[in-house]
């Protein structure tokens, strides 16, 4: 490892004085709890995305989970999505009392192959919702999967697209602010809809199907203790302080994919000469949350796992996204098969691409990588 660089982390949050001082203030001011900076933060969050409707919730976990119960959708019934995902995606199916209906996916983009969805339209009525997941922040065929599952409600898991506008033929769409996520508020999550129904559903589940929020009990004038529980709800609201955090966040959310997508440029420039490496798809709309390169396994003497110890050995911290989900223990019992799905998991890496990387630390990654795949090159 040069002694002249330290430790590159996977990711390292982007933030600031100015998230100091928004802690800062909430602090001082005394209330902590969902308050008038998540109100300030979902109304500049829809605005930023072109909804009507944008709710504040503790993780884009809840927010799918919510999502998918202010539906009302037949348990038993099946979900569509990709096994090429984080496990809250098909989790949350289940919470809901109904199954995950895994769909490989595309080899270039990672996302849902619609050419596997053609299969499923004479049984659409029982795939009554499908959960599409935008992979490192490339775009799934959403027109397609539009005109695929006409009749299926759409859930966009949009975890790694933001930046993103949001797209009223969807039902609802889900935002993560996770610590790595393009913006952070430590731990949260928005979802967007345009259903005012929805919407109302979902702010009232959130809070444990109560009425009245706190914030307007406790804080208003006058007398306004009542409230009623009309249903069954959840814990998932947001608190004042990660909203104060996501509010400053937002402002820099252009500023950091610029930064994103120079990065992934230049890794780009130097790795397309690389007859052992493969690019990600590289469109105008990538957010670039992820930097997921492929390893040609031919051309190389060494597997994907050999090249993670020694970019580790040199000092970069690297992940995996993702391990599919039908090789976790809790669906082999199921004996799935996704050959894409599997092919991807096996030759893929994912690179620092965070917004305050040093050209220094870029050009270093790059080194290390070209002389990893030169030195156990076949």
């Amino acid at each position: 490892m040069n002694k002249n660089i330290d430790f590159i982390p996977f990711h390292k949050a982007y933030v600031g004085k100015e998230e100091e001082e928004a802690v800062v203030e909430v602090l001082r001011s005394g209330w902590l709890t969902t308050g008038s900076k998540v109100a300030q933060f979902e109304s500049e969050f829809a605005t930023s995305v072109g909804a009507k409707h944008a709710i504040a919730v503790s993780s884009a976990t809840a927010g799918l989970f919510l999502s998918l119960k202010a539906l009302n959708l037949p348990e038993t019934y099946d979900v569509i999505t990709t096994p090429y995902t984080f496990i809250s995606t098909a989790e949350i199916v289940e919470w809901s009392k109904m199954w995950p209906y895994f769909v490989d996916v595309e080899e270039d983009t990672y996302n849902i192959n619609i050419n596997n969805l053609s299969v499923l339209k004479e049984v659409e009525e029982y795939f009554p919702a499908i959960i599409p997941v935008h992979i490192a922040g490339v775009k799934c065929d959403m027109e397609g999967i539009y005109k695929a599952m006409p009749k299926s409600l759409v859930i966009e898991d949009c975890a790694h697209f933001f930046p993103s506008k949001f797209n009223s033929r969807s039902t609802t769409a889900v935002y993560s602010f996770y610590a790595t996520k393009s913006i952070t508020t430590g731990e949260g999550g928005m979802v967007i809809t345009n259903n005012d129904y929805i919407a109302k559903k979902i702010r009232i589940l959130s809070n444990h199907g109560i009425s009245q929020t706190t914030y307007d009990r406790y804080t208003s004038t006058k007398n306004k203790w009542y409230y009623e529980v009309n249903e069954l709800g959840y814990k998932y609201n947001m608190a004042e302080i990660p909203a104060a955090l996501g509010i400053v966040q937002l402002k820099k959310a252009e500023e950091m994919l610029l930064k994103r997508k120079s990065i992934a440029e230049k890794y780009n420039e130097a790795f397309n000469k690389f007859d052992f490496l493969k690019t990600p798809v590289n469109r105008p709309d990538n957010t670039w949350h992820l930097y997921i390169m492929r390893i040609v396994i031919e051309n190389l003497t060494i597997n994907r796992d050999t090249f993670i110890e020694k970019l580790t050995n040199a000092g970069i911290g690297v992940s995996v996204h993702f391990i599919p989900l039908h090789m976790m223990p809790y669906y082999q019992s199921k004996r799935l098969s996704f050959p894409v799905a599997e092919k991807l998991f096996y030759s893929s890496i994912s690179l620092p691409i965070f917004p305050s990387m040093t050209n220094e630390q870029i050009e270093y990654v790059i080194e290390i990588i070209k002389t990893i795949g030169e030195g156990w090159h076949k």
